[in-house]
């Protein structure tokens, strides 16, 4: 799981907190990369796929 957030923080160039978050379904994962999108400022539309 560890090696998977750090795959999520180079493909969506964010950095995820270090806290210990609940992540039970692929929509807390979401969740996350979008809370960490927005405290960047960026839209989650100009990241590049």
């Amino acid at each position: 799981m560890v090696e998977f957030m750090f795959d999520l923080e180079d493909a969506f160039h964010v950095r995820l907190t270090d806290e210990r978050t609940a992540i039970d379904t692929i929509q807390d994962i979401a969740d996350l990369i979008d809370k960490a999108l927005a405290a960047q400022s960026l839209p989650a539309s100009s990241i590049p796929q």
